[in-house]
């Protein structure tokens, strides 16, 4: 009891040094700590490139008598026995698992739910990849040819 007093005193007082700080928000609970969030201004934030390292693609798994159908259509989940939604990586490693619904499933086809969409996240991811190195690609020749585009111009110009 003592503690969980004197870690609230101390919490008060941080608390009174936040609320001197205009570039934070805060937001109150059943405590009488605070949520701190820092909100930086936009002129002084610097853009930040997010790596794709662990790119999550969600699959949907429905199970009919035992039997896996992947990515189902609405009325396929409806009819299913049961549901499952994975979250997976490039790598076919799980990130995350929702049963949305049905039966319940002993570990063996969740397991086997698991494996299913481990491999079509592998393909989708495989597919994602291909077609967004074309579309860099795209980019990058339609850039160079209006880099080359203007530089003649400007060339053209000079000579006149």
């Amino acid at each position: 009891k003592a503690d969980v007093d004197r870690q609230r005193r101390d919490d008060d007082e941080k608390d009174d040094d936040d609320d001197e700080m205009d570039d934070r928000v805060t937001t109150g609970g059943k405590s009488k700590s605070k949520a701190v969030v820092v909100v930086a201004s936009a002129d002084l934030a610097e853009p930040t490139p997010v790596p794709l390292v662990r790119s999550p693609l969600a699959v949907t798994v429905a199970l009919f008598d035992g039997k896996v159908v992947l990515d189902p259509t609405d009325e396929e989940e409806a009819a299913a026995d049961a549901t499952v939604a994975l979250a997976l990586d490039s790598y076919g490693r799980l990130l995350g698992l929702a049963k949305l619904g049905g039966k319940a499933l002993p570990a063996g086809l969740l397991r086997t739910c698991a494996d299913s969409a481990s491999q079509r996240a592998r393909v989708l991811h495989e597919l994602l990849d291909d077609h967004l190195l074309r579309a860099d690609s795209a980019w990058r020749d339609a850039r160079v040819a209006r880099i080359n585009q203007l530089g003649e111009g400007s060339h053209l110009e000079r000579n006149n």
